[in-house]
């Protein structure tokens, strides 16, 4: 029998390797944090109001998207300011779900709730599903990414 050599992965494969381990990193994070902050939010959604929390959510999290974006900018440290924006990304989704409710319940009856939520994550999931098969189709099988 013959011993196998190792394989080295090419340079594009260790780059969707690491990608992959930030995804679950992000997942990973946000799972804490929506365990950690649910019901602390729901209290400050009380306190401050529904509204204002979400300005303050969607505020947060698109200055984490763009921290996050800049993270290359950052030299030797790319890696925590990858990490930190991630987390500025988390800190608003339990803010989010707590304040979402209070929000839906003053625009939708209750009768019409299930039908509109039915709605809206059926047609989400078709639509990010054709936007997907579309870049893909774009893309093509080897694409210069």
């Amino acid at each position: 029998m013959s011993k196998s050599t190792p394989q080295t992965l090419d340079p594009q494969a260790k780059k969707a390797i690491k990608f992959t381990f930030m995804g679950k990193k992000f997942n990973t994070v946000e799972a804490i944090f929506g365990l950690c902050l649910m019901i602390p939010t729901a209290g400050i959604v009380d306190k401050f109001g529904p509204k204002k929390i979400v300005n303050f959510g969607c505020s947060l999290s698109c200055f984490g998207y763009l921290f996050t974006a800049c993270a290359p900018f950052f030299g030797a440290f790319a890696h925590y300011a990858a990490l930190l924006g991630v987390i500025l990304i988390c800190i608003p989704r339990p803010l989010w779900s707590a304040a979402w409710y209070p929000i839906l319940s003053q625009i939708l009856l209750p009768e019409e709730r299930g039908n509109f939520l039915g709605f809206m994550r059926f047609s989400y999931n078709i639509i990010i599903g054709c936007v997907f098969f579309l870049i893909g189709g774009f893309m093509g099988k080897n694409p210069p990414i």
